[in-house]
């Protein structure tokens, strides 16, 4: 099971730490460079690019159009050394700050050596953020007893050292790790060859859903396909939605249109591929 946070959890953490540091400023400044009420963190720039490092750290893929070592250097700076160090964010916090965004960070910061720095050598913490997993299993697998051992070393003040040749040897037996793949601008990565009927179709959509932040009739409404979605997924109509709505709301989910597409037919002509029970009857949303 990945350590990995989610989405969502991100997300919230960033809400809280953006009005602690609003709070901090109104404390040390008595004024707020522009008001801060009703903030709604999916707006921030800082949130897109919190959440594209997200998709790079976590999920292993890179827009060509993303500024990776700008922001790489902008959020360092403020969830590693700023956010960490501020008494006054932990203070004004209306819950304990658990380090979700900085690991986020970190993550990134780690696969950025693992993609671009030839000679890196890696500590243990790295490769645990690169495989999603505890540091303490990342210890463990350098047992010789280790049915997948990590082959590491000790620097002279007795902390673990992995080359990067033996770090990529052992990443690429970790389930949790994926290499990072670089993708055309607005191209998002989609893993999924098939659904195998439409009750997985819908479960993964939900599941979208709720990682991006979004409900579903919002999700439908914005792919405009409301309704129509439901009796597909019901089995109420004969056919499918246009292929235009389905790209739209792979488009919405932030995922690849056409791996999407093709992996949603496949599930519409699979023999169980009603699923009725899933779904209430569609509300726009206002």
């Amino acid at each position: 099971m990945s350590i990995a946070p989610t989405r969502a959890q991100v997300r919230d953490e960033l809400a809280v730490i953006v009005t602690a540091d609003a709070a901090r400023l109104i404390a040390v400044y008595g004024v707020l460079p522009e008001p801060l009420h009703d903030v709604h963190v999916e707006r921030l720039p800082i949130w897109r690019k919190l959440d594209g490092l997200y998709g790079y750290a976590v999920e292993g893929r890179l827009a060509a159009d993303f500024a990776l070592n700008q922001i790489l250097d902008e959020l360092n700076d403020y969830f590693l050394e700023n956010v960490a160090r501020s008494a006054l964010i932990d203070a004004y916090a209306a819950r304990p700050v658990r380090g979700f965004c900085a690991w986020v960070v970190f993550a990134a910061i780690s696969r950025w050596a693992m993609d671009f720095v030839d000679d890196h050598v890696f500590g243990i913490a790295e490769l645990a953020a690169l495989a999603g997993i505890e540091e303490s299993d990342a210890l463990a697998a350098i047992s010789t007893r280790s049915a997948m051992p990590l082959c590491a070393y000790r620097d002279v003040e007795g902390y673990y050292q992995v080359a990067k040749v033996d770090a990529v040897a052992w990443l690429t037996t970790q389930p949790g790790y994926q290499r990072t793949v670089m993708l055309s601008p607005g191209e998002t990565r989609f893993e999924r060859t098939a659904f195998d009927d439409m009750a997985d179709l819908h479960h993964y959509v939900v599941r979208r859903c709720e990682e991006t932040g979004q409900t579903l009739a919002g999700a439908l409404d914005a792919a405009g396909l409301g309704h129509r979605y439901t009796d597909w997924v019901r089995g109420c109509v004969d056919g499918v939605p246009e292929l235009g709505g389905v790209q739209r709301l792979a488009r919405v989910l932030g995922i690849h249109d056409r791996a999407f597409v093709l992996a949603a037919c496949k599930a519409m002509r699979s023999p169980s591929a009603t699923s009725s029970h899933l779904l209430p009857p569609h509300r726009s949303t206002p």
